[in-house]
């Protein structure tokens, strides 16, 4: 992702806490952790059994205004985004309204390339198509928005890196597509059907797509590190890929969205599948030339579980 088009960075913390952990020293560890790696703010939620027990803001949501951060800071979620979408496709699933096996050539606009036919709507998901990353397209702009077709315009004639379901690698093309798929699958647009059947139905109220000119209560700044200094992320996304990262959240939402039962929604099956089985592991991924890092860990659910929120690219 080019640098000059950085959105605020949400950073997802799943961290199994030692119960005797007092507060002071989760305080110190943060406060240490933003300080070194230079991050204006940042929000936390900590949960034990589903429940939120614990939360905090530190640093600022503002750093022109000086507005602190709080429990109730809104940010750019980033590809934590990602979940909403998996969720979505297997509501469709259900309803039958589509298959996973289904080629996604099927609930494309016609543009799509012939190459295509053998990427089934489960490879999106899994990361299998073997499509090249958007992100690498020059011509792709912030600025404006896109129709399907004319998205579909900007990758189709990048050759497959492999062949679909035979290999692995992450693709943010993947995304917008799966957003495509679902609003031709639900006859309606991609951020109305998740509204309507997910975020609506489990009462999240602070969680919605990004939008500039809406008025979002204590929505957090976007921040770069540029040549050492802060300045101000680009503000705008257009809403082809909203399915790849344009939700915003507070923490103690996110958190409980992690908790939320998992029935009738199926709560990021693809996603998150390795902590049902009660797996840790521990990540950092860079992706594009803007410099974004993430990190992620994912526990069992018996543990204590963190959620940090924050704002920053490198």
């Amino acid at each position: 992702m080019s640098p000059y088009h950085c959105l605020s960075l949400a950073v997802l913390f799943t961290i199994v806490l030692v119960p005797s952990l007092q507060a002071d020293a989760v305080d110190d560890m943060i406060a240490a952790q933003i300080m070194e790696r230079r991050v204006p703010g940042l929000s936390l939620a900590v949960i034990r059994d589903g429940k939120v027990i614990r939360t905090a803001g530190y640093g600022l949501a503002n750093v022109e205004h000086r507005v602190p951060a709080t429990k109730d800071t809104v940010y750019e979620i980033g590809s934590i985004s990602t979940q909403f979408a998996a969720e979505a496709i297997m509501l469709l699933v259900e309803e039958g309204k589509l298959k996973l096996d289904d080629p996604i050539t099927s609930y494309l606009p016609s543009n799509a390339p012939q190459t295509w036919n053998a990427i089934r709507i489960g490879d999106l998901l899994r990361h299998t198509t073997g499509l090249k990353d958007w992100t690498e397209v020059k011509e792709f702009s912030y600025r404006r928005q896109y129709t399907p077709e004319e998205f579909i315009d900007l990758v189709r004639d990048f050759p497959l890196e492999f062949q679909p379901s035979h290999d692995w690698k992450y693709s943010n093309t993947n995304l917008p597509l799966i957003g495509i798929i679902i609003a031709h699958a639900s006859e309606k647009g991609y951020e109305q059907f998740v509204t309507e059947r997910i975020l609506h139905q489990l009462n999240f109220p602070s969680i919605c797509f990004h939008d500039q000119q809406r008025i979002i209560s204590q929505r957090a700044s976007g921040y770069v590190l540029r040549n050492g200094h802060l300045e101000h992320g680009e503000p705008f996304r257009p809403k082809v890929i909203a399915s790849s990262g344009g939700v915003l959240a507070n923490v103690v939402d996110l958190a409980q969205w992690w908790e939320a039962p998992a029935e009738p929604l199926h709560l990021t099956l693809f996603i998150f599948e390795a902590s049902k089985r009660g797996q840790v592991f521990f990540g950092s991924v860079k992706k594009g030339s803007g410099g974004q890092v993430s990190f992620a860990a994912v526990v069992d659910k018996r543990d204590l579980t963190a959620f940090g929120l924050t704002h920053r690219k490198e």
